[in-house]
């Protein structure tokens, strides 16, 4: 104790995280029945093709999960250590999982959650882009899409049973997508956790709202923007500043890129709230070409280059449309080649268009 203060040592506060996260990546850590349920399937042997040489037939004789884990860690074991500024903890072995930053580790790691859509039953369908999994289901009838949706999630809790992985209930949100403006939110569970429904949710990158007006995207990637043109407005100095055609570059780099990102998804969102990213773009061009406030738009766009940014969005979205069309087997083919709703959209002119309806049709 020092003064009034109690002093804990740097290093034991170093090794009591590792021992936390040793703790988390050792066998003890398991569930007993999962842990006999691993043991057993480590020692099925895998499947291989044989051939009828001799160098082949000992190149491909079958081997076991354990094996093959034995094989790719060798005679090391992977280890790890917890830093804390200068302190570091000591070695504790890495049990459980891939190591950070192998070239083997984003391999095995898909290799490992490749069946977990075989286990989303129909009608709910999955989504997956690496370790973000997103199931979805759509209907009119709320108690029985809830049934259904109630069910798969048990089959994945399962699924996480017998693979020994774990969803973050804490990570884990629901959302539901509709006009009406008062409608009871069902009760979704994960294991023994309940779900919440929130209004926006955030899916690589993209804020969807449960209304699909695009406006709290909009305003999170006009705040991000802004904080861009500031870092334009400290390197376009009078005196010491870059030239234009520099930051005309960086414009692109810090700020046209962020608006770009998704825009062939909010394209249809209302005008009055696109007007407010294109004030940003006007915005950022303008600091870029030393343009004076009272410099037409017009003169501002001409001068830079840049096209508005509704016509931009229109090219990004016809470049996307003909990248899949000159690939057959992408999977968004069939959705661009096939005109869906295309009766809804006529008889309802108010309802927003999709990307594929506006600019395939």
């Amino acid at each position: 104790m020092i003064g009034q203060t109690v002093y804990t040592d740097p290093k034991e506060i170093t090794n009591q995280i590792g021992q936390f996260f040793y703790s988390n990546s050792n066998d003890s850590s398991l569930n007993p029945d999962f842990l006999k349920f691993k043991e057993t399937q480590e020692m099925i042997t895998l499947s291989s093709p044989t051939t009828t040489t001799s160098q082949g037939s000992i190149l491909n004789d079958p081997i076991t999960m354990s094996e093959l884990n034995s094989s790719l860690e060798g005679k090391k074991k992977h280890s790890f250590q917890v830093r804390v500024n200068e302190h570091m903890s000591e070695k504790f072995d890495l049990e459980n999982g891939v190591p950070q930053g192998s070239p083997l580790s984003i391999l095995l790691f898909q290799a490992a959650i490749n069946n977990l859509p075989d286990e989303v039953s129909h009608p709910v369908k999955s989504i997956m882009f690496a370790d973000d999994t997103h199931i979805y289901l759509k209907g009119k009838n709320i108690k029985s899409m809830t049934r259904q949706f109630q069910d798969c999630l048990n089959d994945l809790s399962k699924w996480c049973f017998h693979s020994g992985f774990i969803f973050s209930p804490e990570k884990t949100k629901c959302i539901m997508f509709t006009k009406k403006k008062q409608i009871s939110k069902p009760k979704l569970f994960l294991g023994n956790t309940p779900l919440p429904f929130v209004n926006n949710i955030k899916i690589l990158g993209l804020i969807f709202d449960s209304k699909l007006t695009w406006k709290p995207h909009i305003s999170k990637t006009k705040s991000i923007t802004t904080k861009s043109i500031n870092i334009l407005k400290t390197l376009s100095h009078a005196e010491w500043g870059a030239e234009s055609n520099v930051l005309i570059n960086l414009y692109r780099s810090l700020v046209r890129s962020k608006l770009d990102y998704g825009s062939i998804c909010y394209s249809n969102a209302n005008p009055n709230i696109l007007k407010t990213i294109d004030v940003i773009h006007i915005s950022g061009l303008r600091v870029a070409t030393g343009a004076f406030r009272s410099s037409p738009i017009l003169s501002i766009l001409s001068v830079s280059g840049e096209p508005p940014l509704h016509i931009r969005r229109i090219k990004l979205a016809l470049n996307y449309i003909a990248r899949i069309l000159s690939s057959p087997e992408n999977s968004t083919l069939p959705f661009l080649t096939q005109i869906r709703f295309a009766n809804t959209f006529c008889s309802n002119p108010n309802l927003k268009k999709t990307t594929g309806f506006k600019d395939v049709v």
